[in-house]
């Protein structure tokens, strides 16, 4: 999600899939020039190496170290030759973690890039893709420009989908010199990424970081089970501290018919942040420091991911997805003053679209829908649209149930003739079971693919005629 200062908020899709739907969200806000070279710890000219991407199981995350050859240093104490910077998410053993907007890199390129600190001292790139830029030569000219490649499916103020910019590269580190002038060259040892044999972390080389357009959908509402939702925290500046518009957005996802997907309030933990610990978390405060601290309104409000198992695959409704496993979304900290959290309604709307985002699902090309890229802030609060429920549909359909009859007549949802009785029906994960004693006496019976009887969604009331 995007904000700007004239009151427009954008809403971000971690994860594009080729259906529309997607999992958690990225909210930034786009920060000018001047505002990133001011926050930003260092800022270097170098030629990506090596990328290695690692599971910690100390601190239950992966990450990606990209190591640097640095050749020049325009701010902070980075010499020349290697540096090692550490970016959230990557790739180990078939288990992905992403966290849309981040910087993709590929061994080989040269770029200029905005670095920040990570909570143990380690670099980043500072503001996600925003901090970013490759260096590329033109083929007929040789001339050199610094290009910025849009965060991936992140949309920004003004544009909708973030566009790709050039910008001369002669002109560009002339504008960052005369914010910073050439910042002293010192050491960094400080900052280098640990080796991994030093903690235990199991590595996997990698030719690029960069995001997989892979569907991905939680499989236990398959048998189920509701995807329970924790909270770590809570906002002082908004209405019910956001806690109160989290469960409105569960409720409204809950609602759908046809759907069944459902979720279930967690409550309180002590998981927090883009941690994959088994618990699926909505983090108030950033409290793991993930997130580079807002300048002037602008910024990373937010982030979200899951972390998926591409090993595990199942098709639904035509499409093959894989397995979600844990979903976070870390609500950054030092947004006061600037509008977001203080009105229920929008926030309400806000954490419903999110909540969205965690089902894998994606952007609507529907102005009205929730899911919508953009936020629309008319006091509709946690209400879906006909386009979410569609979408929650088609990735969580609920099951068709097949009833067998016993004697003669029909069994339909449209009632006609003479009705002589109604049974409900409830969904015990593989079977089906019918609560009126006069027609199977309180039968609980496995449904099987063959069986040919009148079908049913979930939820729906039947009515049984005879003639």
């Amino acid at each position: 999600m995007v904000w700007s200062r004239r009151g427009s908020w954008i809403l971000a899709a971690v994860v594009a899939l080729a259906w529309a739907p997607a999992a958690l969200a990225t909210t930034v806000v786009p920060v000018a020039d001047a505002d990133l070279v001011s926050t930003a710890t260092a800022i270097v000219i170098a030629d990506v190496k090596a990328i290695e991407s690692r599971w910690d199981p100390a601190t239950r995350r992966i990450f990606t170290v990209i190591t640097l050859d640095v050749r020049d240093s325009l701010k902070g104490e980075i010499p020349l030759g290697p540096l090692t910077i550490r970016q959230l998410g990557g790739r180990v053993a078939g288990m992905q973690a992403w966290v849309e907007g981040s910087p993709e890199f590929t061994v080989g390129e040269r770029v200029l890039v905005f670095l920040s600190r990570n909570a143990d001292g380690t670099l980043r790139v500072a503001h996600l893709y925003q901090g970013k830029f490759s260096i590329q030569s033109d083929a007929q000219t040789g001339a050199s420009h610094a290009v910025r490649a849009p965060g991936r499916h992140v949309h920004v103020l003004g544009r909708g989908a973030a566009a790709m910019e050039r910008r001369p590269l002669a002109d560009f580190l002339r504008d960052i010199r005369l914010h910073v002038g050439r910042g002293p060259r010192g050491t960094a040892a400080h900052s280098q990424v640990p080796p991994a044999s030093a903690s235990g972390q199991v590595t996997e080389v990698q030719s690029s970081f960069v995001f997989l357009d892979v569907p991905a959908r939680w499989f236990e509402p398959d048998s189920g089970v509701a995807i329970s939702m924790h909270v770590n925290g809570s906002e002082p500046l908004a209405p019910t501290s956001g806690l109160g518009q989290v469960r409105d957005g569960f409720a409204a996802w809950n609602a759908v018919t046809g759907s069944r997907l459902r979720y279930s309030d967690g409550g309180a933990t002590d998981a927090r942040g883009f941690t994959f610990d088994g618990v699926s978390t909505i983090s108030f405060g950033d409290p793991l420091g993930q997130l580079d601290p807002p300048t002037n309104c602008s910024g990373t409000l937010g982030l979200g991911g899951y972390f998926r198992d591409d090993t595990q695959t199942r098709v639904v409704n035509g499409q093959t997805f894989s397995r979600i496993l844990e979903g976070d979304v870390v609500f950054n900290d030092g947004w006061a003053g600037c509008g977001f959290y203080e009105a229920y309604a929008n926030l309400a709307e806000v954490a419903t679209h999110e909540l969205g985002h965690a089902l894998g699902l994606g952007h609507s090309t529907n102005p009205d829908a929730t899911m919508y890229a953009f936020a629309h802030f008319d006091g509709r609060g946690a209400a879906l649209r006909d386009d979410d429920r569609a979408g929650v549909r088609f990735a969580y359909p609920a099951p068709t149930l097949t009833v067998q009859r016993t004697g003669s007549g029909t069994v339909t949802s449209n009632p006609g003739g003479r009705e002589k009785f109604s049974a409900n029906l409830m969904l015990m994960g593989n079977y089906a079971h019918l609560d009126d004693t006069r027609l199977l006496r309180q039968t609980l019976r496995k449904i099987q693919p063959a069986d040919e009887f009148q079908s049913l969604m979930f939820g729906q009331r039947m009515t049984t005629v005879f003639a």
